[in-house]
């Protein structure tokens, strides 16, 4: 029936979150991620991929740069990359770039 076809399709522009992308990073960019920045209540702490042995490290800290151990790097990159990581999306509107009813 044509007017349960655009019930559904009212639904969806109501709504698109059943319809966006759930992943925060695709896998095939991982091999390319050498930086990472976490911005938390107005501080940002950064880790850098550096030298010609790759290592992390951390800055952001007194003590920069800090060593940061691989395991861990690749523990939050595991989890950045995780699949349907993003659960829910917030309601659009007009101070986020969206408009709404």
């Amino acid at each position: 029936n044509a007017s349960e076809k655009l019930e559904g399709l009212a639904a969806i522009a109501a709504d698109p979150s059943p319809l966006r992308e759930r992943d925060l990073l695709r896998a095939e960019n991982r091999g390319r991620i050498d930086a990472i920045d976490i911005s938390f209540a107005g501080q940002t702490t950064k880790l850098r991929q550096t030298g010609d042995a790759n290592e992390w490290k951390l800055y952001g800290t007194p003590k920069d740069p800090t060593n940061v151990r691989e395991t861990e790097v690749t523990n939050l990159l595991d989890l950045l990359f995780q699949s349907d990581l993003i659960k829910e999306f917030p309601p659009a509107n007009d101070a986020n770039g969206h408009w709404s009813n």
